[in-house]
């Protein structure tokens, strides 16, 4: 099979699968120790453990979660990746619906140091453009745990190196190129539908997240607030209408979408300063 193929098959036959090698976490004298992975684990409940566990707990969400970071309590999206060091609160899940998760518990000498030399920080979400990623080297490391002749120290010290330095390198590149799909796919609609009416509802249906999700996400990455990115560009090509003469203040606004005049005029007067027909009048004054 191709890489494909066998990546597939991986995640048919584990999907809601769990591979439980230790509990105890008693394992002080080796470097690395596996103690749990998982793969898609169907959750119905908030997982919600004020004192933390004992080892490092690396977890990559596959829907929209709420989750306890070193920031505190926020929404993320789906292909989340975070690490959970010894000791610290975990709270993450949704009370509304199934969410599943992919994770790896483990400890030993070793971990702090791979975590550090990977550049990836503790207790911090990041987002995963490429889940498939993630997951092919969990799928790795649980080979290696499941190996005929028994896991070699080095080969998962060096997979769990592998792993967290790829993620880095693609969260990395993300943070300072890439906006996450959700919001980029509500800039989109808006663009594409600035003459139709649509609500806040409307745009984070679209994108698959919460309102308040993506009121606070698109305002990181664009400036404005979605509903007010959409009055921004409206008014925009008000503007750019308003020089035409041959359209009246009606026509302008049901373009731009909005069919009630009072209430266009009435926008466009808080944010520009003067009405619409104001705005006309003294542009073709200046043109004469």
């Amino acid at each position: 099979m191709d890489k494909i193929a066998i990546y597939l098959y991986n995640i048919i036959i584990m999907y809601d699968y769990r591979a439980i090698f230790d509990l105890s976490f008693d394992v002080s004298n080796e470097p690395l120790h596996v103690n749990v992975i998982a793969f898609r684990k169907v959750h119905d409940y908030v997982v919600n453990v004020p004192s933390g566990t004992r080892g490092h707990f690396f977890y990559l969400f596959h829907e929209q979660v709420q989750l306890m970071t070193g920031q505190g309590l926020v929404e993320v999206p789906a292909n989340t990746f975070i690490i959970f060091p010894p000791g610290v609160p975990i709270y993450m899940g949704r009370p509304d619906l199934p969410w599943h998760g992919s994770w790896l518990r483990c400890c030993g000498q070793s971990v702090k140091k791979l975590i550090q030399r990977s550049g990836l920080q503790t207790y911090t979400p990041y987002f995963l453009s490429d889940a498939e990623l993630c997951e092919g080297f969990l799928h790795k490391l649980h080979d290696e745990m499941k190996h005929p002749r028994g896991a070699d120290m080095i080969n998962l010290e060096m997979l769990l190196q592998l792993w967290l330095r790829n993620i880095n390198r693609e969260t990395r590149n993300s943070r300072t190129s890439e906006i996450p799909l959700p919001f980029r796919k509500s800039r989109e609609y808006i663009e594409a539908n600035l003459h139709h009416y649509f609500t806040l509802d409307t745009l984070a249906r679209h994108a698959g997240i919460s309102k308040s999700y993506l009121c606070k996400g698109f305002k990181q990455y664009y400036g404005n607030p979605p509903l007010d990115y959409a009055i921004k560009l409206r008014l925009q090509e008000a503007v750019e209408l308003l020089h035409n003469a041959d359209m009246n203040i009606s026509e302008i606004a049901l373009r731009c979408g909005y069919d009630d005049v009072f209430y266009f005029s009435k926008l466009f007067k808080k944010h520009l300063g003067s009405s619409p027909a104001s705005y006309r009048k003294h542009h073709l004054l200046r043109e004469k």
